[in-house]
């Protein structure tokens, strides 16, 4: 969660500072812009509820973090041009897949979690996922502003901001292999979700 979270609050961020400054989107077109990213969360959010359903956390979040650093790999490579229509594939892939994991791996924490402790769990899990906003902002300002010249023009932040979206990416691939490694193969019963072991 915390890593999904470090990649997406980034992007969300430097992906609309790039429209304005590189671009030359206002402030109000260059959020408009950014609602493919939000459409592709919503439709993943929805499929992967229902694939957690009946498949369990691991298919919808192995999927979705694929797709997810495709979808930002493209997204990047897209930046380095001045096309705001070269973004829309990379942006979209990257929301389906980013919906993909957030749905069910909120569900899963809290299924597995005792009734009695569902209100801890549910803050230990906003804690993490502002943790990992805090620090993925933080390393895409680092990265972009240790590659962008003091005092240049705002248009030579292409580059470094797709070096930072690049690094992102590299970010969602940690998180698929700690995925891999780590998430349970076996899908939570109905007992299980009332807090029993499942």
């Amino acid at each position: 969660m915390t890593l999904v979270q470090a990649s997406m609050l980034g992007m969300v961020l430097y992906g609309t500072l790039y429209l304005q400054n590189v671009l030359h989107f206002a402030p109000l077109a260059a959020g408009a812009a950014s609602l493919p990213l939000i459409l592709g969360i919503a439709v993943g959010a929805q499929v992967g509820g229902r694939m957690f359903d009946h498949f369990g956390i691991r298919p919808p979040v192995l999927i979705g973090l694929t797709l997810a650093a495709i979808g930002t790999s493209a997204w990047a490579l897209s930046l380095l041009g001045s096309n705001y229509l070269w973004q829309l594939p990379g942006m979209l892939l990257a929301g389906l897949g980013l919906g993909l994991v957030q749905s069910p791996t909120g569900v899963d924490a809290l299924s597995r979690a005792p009734e009695a402790e569902r209100n801890q769990m549910s803050g230990l899990i906003q804690t993490l996922r502002q943790t990992g906003g805090t620090i993925g902002i933080a390393m895409t300002g680092a990265v972009v502003l240790t590659l962008e010249p003091a005092g240049s023009a705002a248009a030579t932040a292409r580059f470094p901001i797709a070096a930072a979206f690049g690094l992102s990416a590299l970010v969602l691939v940690v998180a698929l292999a700690f995925a891999w490694l780590l998430l349970s193969r076996q899908r939570l019963t109905v007992t299980a979700r009332d807090g029993s072991a499942g």
